[in-house]
């Protein structure tokens, strides 16, 4: 799912795929993450960690490929 209810501005975020987690997370835009359960984008195994600039955190998108995946993120105004 999206990040909707996430409408902040912002320059710069940092993502980690929680340690925790039994799969992996892929974190794209709405266009890169299929809605049929395809994966694309960036793929984030347990504990990696990914950091990109964007100017909105509500243009960030995420699908895992297991139930309960967690994300933490640091987002830079």
């Amino acid at each position: 799912g999206g990040t909707d209810g996430y409408d902040v501005a912002c320059k710069r975020i940092d993502i980690k795929a929680a340690d925790i987690n039994i799969g992996d997370v892929y974190i794209g835009s709405a266009d890169t993450i299929a809605s049929n359960g395809g994966a694309g984008g960036i793929k984030l195994e347990p504990n990696d960690f990914y950091s990109f600039d964007i100017n909105n955190l509500d243009n960030i998108w995420a699908e895992a490929s297991a139930a309960d995946c967690k994300l933490q993120f640091i987002y830079y105004t």
